[in-house]
């Protein structure tokens, strides 16, 4: 089972309900065709703040993340209006640890986060 990331990029014509839409048809589509374990989709659906401390790009995006146990190329996304790249991702999951010291005293890590 591997995970991949794809983005795509909005075009200038259309609003943020058309590639919204846009988006969802596709990934509907991909469920459909290629039946992937998992698939999450993040994209934009308003334009950013006119005046803002972050210097947000005005583009609409959206990266769809899948799960699947073939490594076969999607020509379905990677043909679609506004494609700009795909990532075969391994993902990090944390470990879980038993934490067997002292509430007031260092933790055992050499450089502790929390």
């Amino acid at each position: 089972m591997h995970k991949e990331i794809y983005i795509l990029k909005g075009q200038r014509s259309e609003d943020y309900k058309s590639f919204s839409d846009r988006i969802f048809k596709l990934s509907n589509i991909l469920e459909e065709q290629y039946g992937p374990e998992s698939l999450k989709i993040c994209l934009t659906v308003k334009p950013p703040p006119r005046i803002s401390v972050i210097p947000f790009k005005r583009e609409k995006i959206a990266v769809v993340s899948l799960t699947r146990t073939t490594n076969s190329i999607m020509e379905l996304i990677t043909q679609s209006e506004g494609f700009i790249g795909s990532y075969l991702v391994e993902e990090a999951i944390p470990v879980a640890y038993n934490k067997d010291w002292e509430p007031d005293s260092r933790s055992m890590s050499a450089n502790p986060i929390s």
